[in-house]
């Protein structure tokens, strides 16, 4: 009977490993289409909801796939807050988030997002009457690797901190909450 029993689990062994050598043959044979990185021209940038608490002050930012080609996104974005008149505000983007900083596909019409981070009650060398910094209007947004910017308009009010922004890495679509 011992040796029935051990027959019998050194087939199904041999046909586990038969179905993972085959199953892996075929997840890397045949053509592979190039995904290109999207282009500043081919997304759509925009913010979600924000969430403000203790200070605290995050919101994701949202890119959309508006081609009709898929394409990635990898690394970081880099943020340069700007005043009303056009005058640039000082920014510092630092990385931050857990995961790592990946490529991501983007298929027509989909969606990834970068959450962003940054205090909103001044530190104790900024102004604590008013505004801790200057309020901006508008975000210029430079995808990683691209040429060209996008600007966005910054409902957010002033960022404390010296203008420091966190930015996590690349996750498919966006958070809810």
């Amino acid at each position: 009977m011992r040796t029935a029993v051990t027959a019998t689990r050194l087939s199904l062994i041999a046909l586990a490993v038969l179905l993972g050598v085959a199953g892996q043959a075929a997840a890397t044979t045949g053509p592979r289409a190039t995904v290109h990185p999207c282009r500043t021209s081919q997304l759509h940038i925009s913010f979600a909801r924000l969430d403000a608490g203790a200070g605290q002050r995050y919101v994701p930012l949202v890119l959309t796939n508006a081609s009709r080609v898929r394409c990635s996104v990898g690394g970081r974005p880099t943020l340069q807050l700007v005043a009303a008149d056009g005058t640039s505000i000082p920014t510092t983007v630092t990385p931050s988030g857990v995961g790592s900083v990946r490529p991501l596909t983007v298929a027509a019409g989909r969606r990834v997002s970068f959450l962003l981070h940054w205090i909103g009650i001044p530190l104790s060398d900024e102004s604590q009457t008013g505004t801790c910094e200057a309020t901006p209007a508008r975000v210029r947004i430079t995808l990683p690797g691209a040429a060209t910017t996008q600007s966005v308009g910054w409902p957010f009010g002033p960022v404390c901190g010296h203008g420091a922004i966190d930015v996590s890495p690349a996750r498919p679509g966006v958070p809810s909450g």
